[in-house]
């Protein structure tokens, strides 16, 4: 990430007996790209009974304002993921869900078009792992 990041949490949310929560980073010299870690905790027990691109196909679908241009099943962290390019408005989004246990784990890139090709949303997406 280039000069250092400013850092938000993101404030715990509670949804029934879901819980949101994560950080938001922001390069300190470019306001118009945006790095995103949400952590999604569900009752336990409660994502095992769904299959992964049944979740996946649901998150796609978390946000009616959002328009998915292109997705991808991959591993990442020996575990099924899903990245999807997607685009809101004048705002891109590149994101990608992991389903471990009961978390369900987004890193996710938000950028305007002139960002597009920037080396830092590659490296930000490529750092993410779950353990």
């Amino acid at each position: 990430m280039p000069s250092q990041p400013v850092e938000t949490k993101i404030p715990s949310q509670v949804s029934g007996q879901l819980v949101i929560s994560g950080d938001t980073f922001r390069s300190a010299s470019n306001e118009n790209l945006v790095f995103v870690i949400t952590y999604y905790d569900y009752p336990i027990g409660s994502l095992s009974a769904l299959s992964t691109s049944t979740i996946y196909a649901n998150m796609d679908k978390a946000d009616p304002a959002i328009i998915v241009d292109g997705e991808t099943d991959m591993t990442l962290s020996g575990k099924p993921a899903h990245e999807i390019h997607a685009h809101k408005l004048a705002v891109s989004v590149v994101a990608i869900y992991v389903v471990s246990g009961d978390r369900i784990y987004v890193a996710e890139a938000d950028f305007t078009t002139a960002q597009a090709g920037s080396a830092d949303i590659n490296r930000f997406l490529s750092s993410f792992s779950v353990k």
